[in-house]
């Protein structure tokens, strides 16, 4: 699919002016969902039944639509993924925290023996 995207050049229409397909990467995924819906719309305009003539759907227009699908649908795992990131490592700390405190008040329930001991040992 990229193969094909690069080899013929494909470029797509935005409000940010005329994009390569490496540039929708860079793109808001609210500006690719817009581009999408466009490309989908010319997908089922020229799909609608005429009995006159051949179906036109454009091949490319059809190609450049499952490339923006493709980056989106990538897009949203990333993001997805880096929200999990970020609340296990959130997580992570919060543990850390409790795990310090709970070994602080560990230390603090030593006899002071225990603890002459411990530093003599150190």
């Amino acid at each position: 699919m990229f193969e094909q995207a690069t080899r013929m050049k494909l470029r797509y229409s935005t409000s940010q002016g005329v994009l390569s397909t490496e540039d929708l990467w860079n793109v808001s995924l609210e500006k690719l969902n817009t581009l999408a819906k466009a490309l989908n719309k010319e997908i089922k305009e020229a799909e609608e039944e005429n009995f006159l003539a051949e179906n036109t759907v454009d091949k490319e227009t059809k190609l450049k639509f499952e490339i923006v699908k493709y980056i989106i649908h990538i897009r949203l795992e990333e993001k997805k993924a880096a929200k999990e990131k970020a609340e296990k490592a959130a997580e992570k700390e919060k543990l850390l925290k409790v795990l310090e405190q709970k070994q602080a008040s560990e230390l603090e329930g030593l006899s002071v023996e225990e603890i002459q001991q411990r530093i003599e040992n150190l």
